[in-house]
């Protein structure tokens, strides 16, 4: 079997499973009923960053910056698409963020 073959199959793999697994949890938050939730899922507040508590301390005028660090993966976390796109375009981000890792790398260098 060639390389391309092997690649291709693999793909579609993750892409039933993922949306098998997605129609799978779908279906246990349905039977799950709670009578004191919101309906719905809950927002998960992120706190400072450590570069922001350190700017407020005054400990440091520079730090490295790692917002580039998987950038696309860290957006695609915080989206609001549905968990179960979310798990797809996982994929694809981090074959995208990989090859991006060494310019990042450099990239936060700059600091903030």
């Amino acid at each position: 079997m060639s390389g391309t073959r092997r690649l291709l199959r693999l793909v579609a793999f993750v892409c039933i499973w993922s949306i098998t697994l997605a129609m799978m949890q779908g279906s246990v938050k349905a039977d799950q009923t709670d009578e004191s939730s919101t309906g719905g899922s809950r927002t998960i507040e992120s706190g400072p960053s450590i570069a922001a508590m350190e700017k407020e301390s005054g400990a440091a005028d520079w730090s490295y910056n790692t917002e580039y660090l998987f950038g696309l993966s860290k957006h695609v976390r915080d989206s609001s698409m549905p968990s179960g796109a979310k798990e797809i375009v996982f994929v694809f981000a981090f074959l995208v963020d990989i090859p991006l890792l060494p310019f990042a790398a450099i990239a936060g260098l700059f600091g903030e």
